[in-house]
C-alpha cells in the first residue's frame, strides 16, 4: 500500500497527459487537400451573392454569379453568368453583365473576354453611359474601362461604333479609338 500511494502522482500525470493529447487530436481541423493538379482551382463555390466593404463600411463591390472559381498561382477569380455592380462614395454607380469574368489583383481589376455590357449611371453632368464590347478592361480603384475590340456606346442622344474605346467612367468621358462611326438623334419636340 505504501508503494501505490507514491505511484498515484504518477500515474494521474500520465493520465493528463494521455487527455491533452486525445484533446488535442481531436480539436484539430482537417487539413485541406492541396489541388491535384498544376490549374486546377482551390476554391468553388456555386450561386454566390457577396459584397464588399470598404472602410467606412459602405457597399463598394457587389457580385452575383452562377459559379465562382479561385485559382493560387495567380490569385485570379473566374465569375460565370456574372453582375458586378461598383459603388463609391461620391460617384455614380457602374454595372456590368457577362457571361464569363475574371478578377484580378483581389479584385481591384477585372477582364471580361465574353460579351459584357457596362453601364455607368447617369451622373448631375453626364447622361448613362452604355458600352456593350467583348475583351474588356476594367479597374474598380481608377473606375477606368478599355478594349481593343469592336464595342458599341450609347450615352444620351449619341450612339457610336468604333474597334477599341477607353474609358474614364468617374469623368464621363469616352474615347473611341478607330472605325469609329457616330449618330446623334436629338431629341423630339
Amino acid at each position: 500500500m505504501r508503494h501505490s500511494g507514491k505511484l498515484l502522482p504518477l500515474i494521474l500525470l500520465i493520465v493528463l497527459g494521455l487527455l491533452v493529447w486525445a484533446l488535442d487530436k481531436a480539436a484539430r481541423m482537417p487539413e485541406q487537400p492541396k489541388p491535384l493538379r498544376k490549374g486546377e482551382p482551390d476554391l468553388v463555390i456555386e450561386k454566390i451573392d457577396a459584397v464588399r466593404f470598404g472602410p467606412d463600411g459602405q457597399r463598394l463591390v457587389h457580385v452575383i454569379a452562377e459559379r465562382t472559381r479561385h485559382y493560387p498561382e495567380d490569385n485570379s477569380t473566374w465569375f460565370d453568368q456574372a453582375t458586378l455592380d461598383y459603388m463609391a462614395p461620391n460617384a455614380p454607380a457602374i454595372h456590368a453583365v457577362t457571361t464569363t469574368a475574371q478578377g484580378l489583383q483581389d479584385s481591384k481589376r477585372f477582364w471580361f473576354p465574353e460579351p459584357v455590357t457596362v453601364v455607368r449611371e447617369a451622373d448631375a453632368e453626364h447622361p448613362r453611359l452604355v458600352v456593350t464590347g467583348r475583351e474588356v478592361w476594367m479597374t474598380t480603384d481608377t473606375r477606368r474601362a478599355s478594349s481593343a475590340a469592336p464595342v458599341t456606346a450609347v450615352s444620351g442622344p449619341y450612339r457610336g461604333t468604333a474597334v477599341g474605346f477607353e474609358a474614364d467612367l468617374i469623368a464621363g468621358t469616352l474615347i473611341l479609338k478607330s472605325k469609329v462611326s457616330t449618330t446623334y438623334d436629338p431629341p423630339r419636340r
